[in-house]
């Protein structure tokens, strides 16, 4: 089964379709987390959710189609984006911020860390035909891949940029962050920054990005160079 993302919202409710009726139906998700993606591995029964801002880390589920969800422990502080499960509603595989991997065995009564070969937000996780080979997306173009369930070697890198002048040498510090983040390396490198509508918003140094802005996602892009742009978050 396919997983949805959702947009960051400040107040999180799950949308199901409507049954009888057009469009889609609110139900609570007993949390004002912000959540970043969901998965119903199976059946429309049992399904995951997860996030993390205020409270990094996030993970919930439901075995009743939701009318009720329970916060499971990640054990991880991180900003959690995807979670994938790829054959059955036990084994399952979560990813988020500072190259976070986390896998359950046992449908999310325990998560384990997994050793990741980076240290970069990473958005996304899919196992797209069995639950031996998997991949997981993240910023500047890193495509991570395993084909023994991260269980030997893990996620090792499948794709890395030719050109240091592609990316920043290293990721934004710290990411979310509070007041502003930095770029070690890069303090005199000026970098636009992006609202969530594409909407320019200022032009930072990388030593204070973010600095004076309100909570939000942002997207920022050297403005020098051919550089993707990358998602940084600002929490309260």
């Amino acid at each position: 089964m396919k997983s949805l993302r959702f947009i960051l919202i400040p107040a999180v409710l799950f949308l199901l379709p409507g049954f009888g009726s057009a469009g889609w139906i609110i139900q609570p998700s007993g949390t004002t987390q912000w959540l970043m993606s969901v998965h119903f591995p199976v059946d429309t029964h049992t399904g995951y959710a997860v996030g993390g801002f205020p409270v990094a880390g996030t993970i919930l589920k439901t075995t009743n189609g939701g009318a009720n969800w329970d916060s499971l422990t990640s054990g991880t502080t991180n900003w959690l984006s995807s979670v994938h499960f790829p054959v059955d509603a036990q084994t399952g595989y979560v990813v988020g911020s500072s190259g976070t991997i986390l896998k359950t065995i046992n449908g999310g009564v325990t998560w384990v860390s997994q050793p990741s070969p980076m240290n970069e937000f990473l958005y996304s996780v899919q196992f797209p035909s069995n639950a031996q080979t998997g991949y997981a997306v993240g910023v500047y173009g890193t495509i991570l891949k395993t084909t023994d369930g991260g269980d030997g070697p893990s996620f090792v890198e499948e794709e890395v940029f030719s050109s240091s002048a592609s990316r920043p040498a290293s990721s934004v510090r710290p990411n979310p962050f509070t007041s502003f983040a930095t770029i070690p390396g890069h303090s005199s490198v000026r970098f636009a920054l992006y609202d969530i509508s594409g909407r320019r918003v200022g032009v930072y140094k990388g030593d204070r990005i973010g600095e004076g802005l309100r909570a939000g996602v942002y997207f920022l892009r050297a403005e020098s160079g051919d550089a993707k742009p990358f998602r940084i978050v600002k929490v309260k």
